[in-house]
């Protein structure tokens, strides 16, 4: 009897095993990678080879840390927006989104790098390396330009500096590319328009209202200029014909009788004062 007990005892130990191994089996899903860690024991540390889609099994001591390899967009609005300084030394504010992806093949070293997973990296390093290439390339664009078009290439800016990282003078590394750490930034792009104090703003627009008063007013100018060169040619072009004229008249005084008799139509003499025509009658003055 008590052989039989234990035999039962045994088996439902056995079971109850099963049932938690199958319950500590943990899914990688499509569009994942996981990365193996264990925590204890003196092979504890970062496993090296990626994870693809399936169900793994940890052991005591060991979890899994699963990334999307497919792509990802995280806002940086409201209160959560970057902050930094401008060129003018005016504190800019810049509602931005990053879309970017895992790279398969380097989640591995992403975790030995932080130790941690998406959500924490994206609140984290992530965040902090957005902040850090606001600043850095930021200041190099007024509160004009980035009121304008320069805010789409200091957008252009970041995400190449977030890609590649950066150096200083002496070609020291000031922040390391985010894409040799495994994660690949697609684009930076603005959740909204950059935000200027109001004070500055209005700046902004009375120098823009102004320019544009003051590009009519070239506008209308060049148009007189061009107006007033066009009478001035045309006033020279008559006075060259009747010069031309005159000198032809007094090379040949006939040229003047025959357009007198042209103007007559041959009905008075030449010598008339007057002529007067009525009917089929010419009368003659001043003969």
């Amino acid at each position: 009897m008590k052989k039989t007990l234990l035999r039962l005892g045994l088996i439902a130990a056995l079971s109850l095993s099963a049932i938690g191994l199958v319950g500590c089996g943990q899914p990688v899903k499509q569009g994942e990678v996981g990365v193996k860690v264990v925590e204890v024991g003196g092979n504890a540390g970062v496993r090296n080879t990626e994870l693809g889609t399936g169900r793994y099994w940890n052991a005591i001591g060991e979890r899994i840390i699963v990334f999307p390899t497919t792509t990802q967009t995280y806002n940086w609005t409201g209160g959560a927006s970057i902050r930094f300084l401008n060129k003018d030394g005016v504190q800019t504010t810049a509602p931005v989104s990053v879309t970017f992806r895992v790279s398969p093949s380097k989640a591995s070293d992403l975790v030995q790098t932080y130790k941690l997973g998406m959500e924490d990296i994206v609140n984290g390093p992530l965040q902090r390396y957005l902040q850090n290439a606001f600043v850095v390339r930021g200041v190099g664009y007024t509160s004009e330009q980035l009121y304008g078009a320069g805010a789409q290439q200091l957008s252009a800016d970041v995400t190449e500096m977030l890609r590649r990282g950066s150096r200083d003078a002496s070609g020291r590394v000031v922040q390391p590319g985010l894409e040799s750490q495994g994660i690949i930034i697609e684009s930076v792009n603005w959740a909204g328009s950059p935000v200027l104090p109001d004070s500055i703003v209005a700046r902004i627009n009375e120098a823009t209202a102004e320019r544009q008063l003051a590009s009519r007013a070239r506008e209308r100018l060049a148009t007189a200029q061009a107006n007033e060169a066009v009478t001035i040619t045309n006033s020279r072009a008559r006075a060259g014909a009747l010069d031309l004229e005159g000198a032809a008249i007094r090379r040949n005084p006939e040229v003047l009788r025959l357009r007198e008799v042209e103007r007559s139509k041959g009905l008075c003499p030449l010598s008339a004062t007057t002529c007067v025509l009525g009917g089929d009658v010419a009368a003659m003055i001043g003969n």
